[in-house]
């Protein structure tokens, strides 16, 4: 799907005003953040980074002018804890000791538009059932959840206090995405993944920046 049909869709499903969307997406671009190339008939499609990345500052809920920058901090955090991914899921995962919500968000779309099977565990049960992403602006963490188990992705390299959950310290602003929106997202992505120019090349904790 060519990028103005795709921001409408994805404001639509997150129930974001279309106005709000375009502003951030069009800040993410002008960043270098989301596919770009020529206008009408010829536009590039949209592909699951480009979706994982405009979803990632749509739930920071951050206004248009800070979504930019809490998004490049949004999409860095780490997963932590010893719970272990979906057996389909890590053996797609780039080899390191620490994944990004961003890694873990492209691959949970790109395997949406495969099916449901995609999720199969090991032990031969569905991985997918309950699917939840949660992301809290408060503390700058983030929750997966793929059937039982649950998977947390915190802010390693800000301040002390987002290295932690922060439950109970304050209002919380939590926002949510469900199977289905993720699904309705994936459906409409670009299925052919030698179009796919840009990917996800973030560096392990304390190495260089972030590639674009």
């Amino acid at each position: 799907m060519k990028s103005g049909p795709f921001i409408d869709l994805v404001a639509d499903t997150l129930g974001v005003e279309r106005g709000t969307t375009r502003v951030v997406a069009r800040s993410l671009r002008e960043a270098g953040w989301l596919t770009t190339g020529p206008r009408g008939r010829n536009a590039p499609d949209m592909t699951s980074v480009d979706a994982s990345r405009l979803i990632i500052a749509l739930m920071t809920g951050a206004t248009p002018a800070r979504a930019l920058a809490q998004f490049e901090v949004f999409r860095c955090l780490r997963l932590v804890g010893d719970a272990p991914l979906d057996a389909a899921l890590k053996r797609r995962l780039p080899a390191r000791s620490s994944h990004t919500i961003e890694d873990v968000l492209v691959l949970l779309l790109e395997a949406v538009i495969s099916g449901p099977q995609a999720f199969t565990t090991d032990s031969g049960e569905p991985g997918i059932v309950g699917f939840l992403l949660q992301v809290n602006e408060t503390a700058q963490s983030a929750l997966v959840m793929i059937g039982r188990d649950k998977f947390n992705f915190v802010n390693t390299s800000g301040p002390a206090r987002s290295r932690t959950s922060d439950a109970g310290h304050g209002i919380q602003t939590t926002r949510s995405i469900t199977y289905l929106e993720l699904e309705i997202i994936a459906q409409s992505l670009d299925r052919q993944p030698q179009k796919r120019a840009r990917t996800n090349v973030s560096q392990d904790a304390g190495g260089a920046a972030d590639a674009k």
